[in-house]
């Protein structure tokens, strides 16, 4: 009941804030890791390249389980008017550390967006990249842990390269070495810096080859996006027997 009357407050209050003010809001209710509270400021039309507002919601549900402590900033704000006084543009800078069991430090531009209806909402551009590379790795690992390296395939960028290896080639080699080989990957942190249409990702891992744990290790990843996606472009290799720390 109290959480219920507490989004109320909010969306009676957001009637009248500024652009400026609802992105501290949504900062706020993310960092809170209360889903209702950040979807109050959510337009129902939202859409980025992840999905519309329903796929939304069921990623700022996984961070609420996933992570524990959250701290998210939305930097160096600049507001640019849209072809309407209902439009708005809020360009600036994420930062973000998501503790939990694998923790996520974030940093990279954002662009909030917003329409305004009764009240100003975003209605593109909500933690796309983030989201967007989550669900990216998590596909990757269980890829790896399930010995299907061509499963990995849709989640290569088309100008793939690992030095003189091609897609193709690193896809064969990983085949080869997963084949009738248990592994499971415990990541214990990643390390995101996107740069405009490139991403450097460092992932911070252990690997188990069978009962054997090996030392940890850093799988450094460079992403770029593709229709839209973010998708590996270099590193697969290293993230299955990468660097030493």
């Amino acid at each position: 009941m109290r959480a219920t009357t507490a989004v109320l407050m909010l969306s009676l209050s957001a009637c009248t804030a500024p652009p400026a003010e609802v992105a501290q809001r949504l900062a706020e209710a993310l960092q809170a890791g209360d889903p209702a509270a950040v979807l109050v400021h959510v337009d129902p039309d939202y859409a980025d390249p992840q999905g519309a507002r329903d796929q939304l919601q069921r990623d700022l549900e996984a961070m609420q389980r996933d992570f524990e402590r959250r701290t998210v900033r939305f930097e160096d704000l600049s507001m640019a008017s849209g072809a309407s006084a209902r439009e708005a543009t809020l360009t600036g800078r994420l930062n973000a550390e998501l503790v939990g069991q694998t923790t996520w430090k974030v940093v990279g531009p954002v662009q909030l967006d917003m329409f305004k209806e009764d009240a100003f909402r975003v209605r593109s551009g909500l933690l796309p990249h983030l989201r967007n590379i989550r669900a990216l790795m998590s596909r990757r690992v269980a890829a790896l842990e399930a010995n299907d390296a061509r499963a990995l395939e849709p989640l290569l960028h088309p100008n793939y390269r690992d030095g003189d290896r091609t897609a193709d080639e690193v896809i064969q080699r990983l085949s080869q070495d997963l084949s009738g080989i248990k592994i499971r990957i415990q990541v214990s942190n990643y390390r995101l810096e996107v740069r405009g249409p490139i991403a450097h990702l460092d992932e911070h891992y252990r690997l188990t080859v069978g009962d054997r744990t090996l030392p940890p290790q850093i799988g450094r990843f460079t992403l770029e996006r593709s229709a839209g996606l973010w998708l590996i472009r270099a590193g697969l290799s290293s993230g299955t027997g990468g660097e030493s720390p």
